[in-house]
């Protein structure tokens, strides 16, 4: 309960001009009736699916105004609700407390420390379904969970394709794990049953496999202008090995020692309590060196790392140490769940830094943690509720409550401290009463700025397309008119852009703009295709902070125009 009265004070912080409203646009355009792959040629799109029926009713009752602030209150409550039913699955196993406490932990983290429906968030939550789902099956024996735990799988594949070697391998360990029985094929089916239903929209509504291979050749060309996977990785890697310092290190060690002392047994409970004690020491650890990483640059400033890196910092603390546990203990139930999820969250995090062009900062490898806190955290807290018995031999539970508390405070704190993209928390004390962004805390500067762009925006019209500014056309309750919303410096790859628009003879109301790209160079019009486009149709009309707005040439140019 008090994790979700945290919740629902959170997401009232903050407010940006990236990915927080760039999905919450996404899922609106999905309730517009735009399609993906055919309109929306993002594979990113996916993760807003969820949140497609809650946008389609607010922007019919509501309209537009405190969508992003009900975005966000709809995602605790759907985060709520797959935390309820993973936890009606692993209960009955794992202990009811102990799988509270695990579930607790497993969905606070959020890439961004965006709390919203999204192609990160979703593929978490749905994994965290699927490992518990697979889990009651291999345990239980009951059919039913090996449906939900296939069908899981296959939904956060689509969800975020980056997610799919994830989930493709807990599979794989659930059909092992499950062993030659109807339960396989029923984890099997679960997952066929979505995919037949997936192929069957993408041929009949979402433009068949055309459409998906060209979204995907436009992606994969506009990231040839990013770094190589490989560099990704090891810059990603470096990233990690420099802001972990000593801290994280010594918070590795210390857990080490913990896993390794001897097993407590009647008469001799200090390794037990030694084992406590150590764990807690990494966890305060990890706190230390969460405080020590605040961001501090031009765009923005933090006091802390954000809850995706710190949960990231927390697995890679925690796997070996779990792991030796497991192989210690008599514990089956706690090897099975950390054979099933600890593995694929191994696998993810690598995958994450070499397909994603994010900072490992904002901690989009939370997409893939979910399987990986699950299993870590069964074997810890069943350790510790076995190692203190009660004088009737009953197991005490508080020292897994004391832990687990202490991992939720941390991670919660690095939630809170680190708002995407806005001033320090202190200042986010001046409530937005106006748009998309209505109901939601920032320091009055930002929201000046907020309503100076946003008088500009209402300028538009009823369509527009935007560069550099992905979330800008929401301020001025237009309709997005291009086949992306988030447009950058694609460059050459700008052209798939342009013919969307000549193939549809659009021509958007307006064009709302960064001055950092308007007016642009004759280096990086000579690049980008859509700028030439812009440029030939294209005049400024307005200008507020950051924001430029472009109206159409009267009358428009002629066919000879680029």
């Amino acid at each position: 309960m008090l994790v979700v009265v945290w919740a629902l004070a959170r997401v009232q912080l903050g407010f940006d001009y990236g990915d927080g409203a760039h999905v919450v646009g996404l899922a609106m355009r999905l309730a517009d009736g735009d399609r993906p792959f055919v309109d929306e040629m993002n594979l990113q799109v996916m993760g807003s699916w969820p949140a497609v029926p809650f946008v389609w009713v607010w922007t019919h009752t509501v309209g537009t105004d405190g969508i992003i602030l009900a975005s966000r209150v709809y995602f605790v409550l759907l985060s709520l609700l797959v935390a309820h039913v993973s936890w009606r699955a692993i209960a009955p196993v794992v202990g009811r407390g102990i799988s509270a406490a695990v579930i607790a932990i497993a969905v606070i983290p959020a890439a961004y420390n965006l709390p919203v429906v999204s192609y990160n968030t979703t593929p978490a939550l749905l994994l965290l379904l699927a490992t518990c789902a697979i889990t009651a099956a291999v345990t239980r024996r009951i059919a039913a969970w090996a449906w939900v735990g296939g069908a899981a799988l296959a939904l956060s594949a689509a969800a975020h394709p980056v997610t799919a070697p994830t989930g493709l391998l807990a599979g794989l360990i659930g059909l092992v794990l499950l062993g030659r029985s109807r339960l396989s094929l029923y984890l099997l089916g679960g997952a066929a049953a979505v995919g037949a239903v997936l192929l069957f929209v993408v041929v009949t509504f979402w433009g068949g496999f055309e459409a998906v291979r060209a979204t995907v050749d436009f992606t994969l060309e506009y990231q040839s202008l990013r770094p190589n996977w490989g560099l990704r990785v090891r810059q990603a890697a470096t990233a990690y090995w420099t802001w972990f310092g000593w801290v994280v290190p010594a918070a590795a060690v210390v857990s080490l020692a913990a896993a390794s002392l001897p097993s407590s047994r009647p008469g001799r409970t200090w390794p037990a309590w030694a084992r406590a004690v150590l764990f807690g020491t990494a966890v305060a650890l990890l706190g230390v060196a969460m405080l020590r990483g605040g961001l501090d640059s031009a765009s923005v400033v933090s006091w802390s790392w954000t809850s995706g890196f710190t949960a990231t910092a927390l697995v890679l603390v925690l796997a070996l140490p779990a792991a030796i546990l497991a192989l210690r203990s008599g514990d089956r139930i706690a090897r099975q769940v950390l054979v099933l999820g600890l593995p694929p969250t191994l696998l993810g995090i690598p995958v994450i830094w070499a397909m994603t062009s994010a900072s490992p900062a904002w901690g989009s490898t939370s997409a893939v943690l979910t399987p990986g806190i699950v299993g870590i955290f069964t074997v810890l807290l069943r350790d510790l509720s076995h190692g203190f018995k009660a004088p009737l031999g009953r197991p005490r539970r508080w020292p897994a409550a004391v832990l687990s508390g202490l991992v939720v405070l941390l991670l919660a704190a690095s939630h809170t401290l680190t708002s995407y993209r806005t001033p320090p928390v202190s200042d986010l004390r001046t409530r937005v009463s106006f748009g998309i962004n209505a109901g939601l805390l920032n320091s009055e500067e930002e929201v000046r700025i907020l309503a100076d762009e946003t008088r500009l925006a209402q300028r538009c019209g009823r369509t527009a397309l935007t560069y550099d500014q992905p979330p800008a056309y929401l301020l001025g309750d237009a309709r997005i008119l291009s086949p992306i919303i988030w447009i950058v410096r694609f460059g050459h790859a700008n052209q798939v852009v342009v013919d969307w628009l000549t193939a549809r003879d659009a021509r958007p109301d307006c064009v709302l703009i960064s001055n950092r790209t308007w007016p642009p160079s004759a280096k990086l019009l000579a690049a980008d295709p859509l700028l030439q486009w812009i440029k030939a149709r294209y005049v400024q009309v307005g200008l507020a902070n950051n924001l430029t707005l472009l109206h159409p040439l009267e009358p428009p140019p002629g066919n000879g125009a680029p």
